[in-house]
Formats: structure tokens, sequence, C-alpha cells
């Protein structure tokens, strides 16, 4: 089962039918301040880890842009049970130019039930952007989440990413 989802580029948590969006698992732009380097077409970079809670049903990403407007191309957001596994659990593609620099991605998807303490990856591409522009990540310099890692190529690294995860 592969979920396709929407993306929102904002701060606010929102308020759906089946209840309020309640924060999960963050690792803080506080905690995450050197940039990971270039996302160019072909590389990977990833997150691991923990769902709090039941009902996960949103992931988001600070993404930046080097300050640039990309002006084609795509964002590629995945969600898997592992880094070693090839299935979507869910995925967003967001193109390129609306992507602001330093906001969140946000890879939305159904409640998935039962998810407390699974574990999840967060994968993401970038696809068609032109020379001289890229996305990156920021991440700690240590290991600031010890229940995940964050992954450059597949290969985890001793650092996390600025991210959240929501559950319902």
């Amino acid at each position: 089962l592969m979920i396709t989802a929407c993306a929102r580029h904002d701060d606010r948590p929102e308020s759906g039918a089946s209840g309020a969006l309640i924060p999960d698992v963050q690792v803080s732009r506080a905690s995450a301040t050197i940039a990971a380097g270039p996302l160019v077409p072909g590389r990977t970079f990833g997150q691991t880890f923990i769902s709090g809670g039941n009902g996960l049903t949103k992931v988001e990403v600070l993404i930046a842009t080097y300050t640039k407007t990309i002006p084609q191309g795509v964002l590629l957001i995945r969600l898997r049970s592992g880094p070693d596994q090839t299935e979507d659990l869910a995925q967003v593609s967001v193109p390129a130019a609306s992507v602001k620099d330093n906001s969140y991605v946000a890879l939305e998807f159904p409640p998935i039930r039962n998810s407390a303490g699974k574990t999840y990856y967060i994968l993401i591409e970038a696809r068609g952007i032109p020379p001289d522009y890229a996305f990156t990540v920021w991440r700690s310099d240590t290991d600031v989440y010890s229940h995940g890692s964050f992954y450059i190529d597949g290969r985890a690294q001793p650092q996390d990413i600025c991210f959240r995860t929501f559950v319902r």
C-alpha cells in the first residue's frame, strides 16, 4: 500500500476531522545547526526515528535552498519502515520552486494505527534540479536524538536532522 500525500510549507499544525495534531518526535533547529551539504540528484538524505505514539500521520523536515528559489525539479519525501526497506508507506513530490528557504516541508498521510514504538525512515531526494541549485537539510554535529540517525546515501551518520513528527 502506497499513499501519495499532500505537502504544507508552514509551521502551524492543523486540526482535521479526526482530531488535532499532537507533536510527537522533534529535533529542533537549535540542535541542528550545520548544513548537511548539497542534496543534488543522485544523492539521498534520510533520518530514522521511533514513533512515540499511535496514529503517526505527519512528518516535517526543515529544508534549505541556500537562499535561492530553485526554478525546476522536485523534492521527494518518502516514509518507509526502515532504511533497508524499498516500499514507501507514504510519499510526496513537491515542486522545487514552491519550497522556501529554511521552511518545513510536510508529508501527511492517514494515521498509522499501532505506530508507537516502531521505527520509521524519512527518505529525502531531489530530482530534475538544475546545476548551481540544491536543497539541503540542517543536521546536528553529534547524535542529539538517540532513537535515530541521519543517513547520507543509505549510510548512517552520528548526527540527526531537524525534523518533527505528529500523531492524531
